[in-house]
């Protein structure tokens, strides 16, 4: 015998599947998508976290002061020291998105990537050492001791080491990469700050600030074959694989030194922008881009003639750039400060465009949550109202049929 269902039955149900979809709708429109927050406030997003610090934990700062930054091309992350924080960060190159955290040493500053181990190796300034990053996760995998004030490192394919000027012993520590151990320890000249790898010739170049040269190791038996008068205050050091040359920055001379490797001698002398610190080459443009501390800017040298054909103002008081040819990007990190005079100032990345010499970002990874990926949301959706509609309509007549069968 069937049962007949009342009509306060089924009106019972409906409203039942109605309270029931708005709870649901409630519930997913207040939480946060990417931290799993249930109380609805807009928290900043820390996505893909994989490293030593995991985003339930991690605090962004309010003090954000960029140093050496590198592109790592394999897992499209770019990796920047935060000197003042004593962390490493990793960045996505597409959303510009925090992809990793690591706290190293004391004041990191220069950062090398090792495509044989998947490796990033960072100097830390004050601490002595050199920590040593897996570039998929973004922890640290090893620390190792080195000399007084590491602050230039450069990778080594062909021999699979690691070279570090330390710029308070006025000499370079080599590390085999297989074991990080330090298997060298090589006299260079005053105060080393920045190094050069050059395929061709299998020498390092190391840029001495002190003594205004560049010494040049034969990385096969780890021992300087040559040295190079620069000018006065070289420091940064750039190889240009095109035409064989190093391009290197003295900061107290205004000037970059155009090294050809074939005779180790000053074939060019080029005027840029005041404190000249760094500067990264642009295989596709075959450009040089030297970072500019003091004025602050992006001087733009075309390699075919040693002449500056664009300047690009940038952040205060830049320090560091880096290529990322699958992007045509570079990015540059500003400090806003310098040295021991930080307190309370941030600094930003600011990314160009080499083929329009435009800025198309400023990166403060701290301040803001990263840019989703295209064609995603980086929170939750809330659940349409039709679509609750009909799924309580539906329910109600399932629930009549039921009824009815009974």
């Amino acid at each position: 015998m069937h049962r007949r269902t009342s009509a306060a039955t089924l009106l019972a149900a409906v409203v039942f599947v109605v309270l029931v979809a708005n709870a649901v709708s409630s519930r997913v429109a207040h939480v946060d998508g990417a931290n799993g927050a249930g109380s609805g406030e807009a928290r900043p997003l820390l996505a893909g976290f994989g490293g030593a610090v995991s985003p339930a934990t991690f605090v962004p700062p309010s003090v954000f002061n960029p140093d050496g930054i590198v592109v790592d091309p394999i897992t499209h992350t770019v990796f920047v020291t935060d000197r003042i924080q004593n962390l490493v960060l990793g960045i996505s190159d597409t959303t510009f998105g925090i992809t990793s955290v690591a706290a190293v040493g004391a004041e990191p500053t220069d950062v090398a990537y090792d495509s044989g181990m998947g490796e990033i190796f960072v100097n830390n300034y004050n601490s002595n050492n050199v920590s040593v990053l897996s570039d998929t996760t973004g922890q640290v995998i090893a620390t190792v001791a080195v000399g007084v004030n590491p602050q230039g490192v450069v990778y080594d394919p062909a021999t699979s080491q690691v070279f570090v000027a330390n710029h308070g012993s006025d000499n370079v520590s080599v590390i085999d990469d297989a074991n990080n151990s330090v298997v060298a320890a090589i006299p260079v000249g005053v105060e080393p700050a920045h190094l050069a790898y050059d395929p061709v010739t299998g020498a390092v170049f190391v840029a001495n600030h002190g003594s205004g040269n560049v010494s040049v190791i034969a990385a096969s038996s780890d021992e300087v074959i040559a040295s190079v008068n620069a000018d006065a205050g070289a420091r940064g050091i750039v190889y240009d694989p095109d035409l064989g040359e190093m391009f290197v920055t003295n900061r107290d001379a205004n000037t970059v030194s155009v090294i050809a490797e074939g005779n180790d001698s000053v074939v060019a002398t080029v005027r840029v922008g005041l404190d000249p610190v760094d500067a990264a080459y642009d295989s596709e443009l075959q450009e040089v881009f030297v970072v500019n501390t003091e004025s602050p800017s992006l001087s733009v040298i075309a390699t075919a003639n040693n002449t500056v054909v664009a300047t690009i103002p940038v952040g205060p008081y830049p320090f560091a750039a880096a290529y990322d040819s699958s992007q045509g990007l570079l990015f540059v990190t500003d400090s806003d400060c310098l040295y021991d005079y930080c307190a309370g100032t941030t600094g930003n990345i600011t990314v160009v465009s080499v083929t329009s010499d435009s800025i198309v970002a400023a990166i403060d990874p701290y301040s803001s949550p990263p840019p989703a990926p295209a064609g995603r949301s980086t929170a939750a959706a809330p659940i349409p109202e039709i679509v609750l509609g009909a799924a309580a309509v539906t329910l109600a007549i399932a629930a009549l049929v039921w009824a009815r069968r009974r």
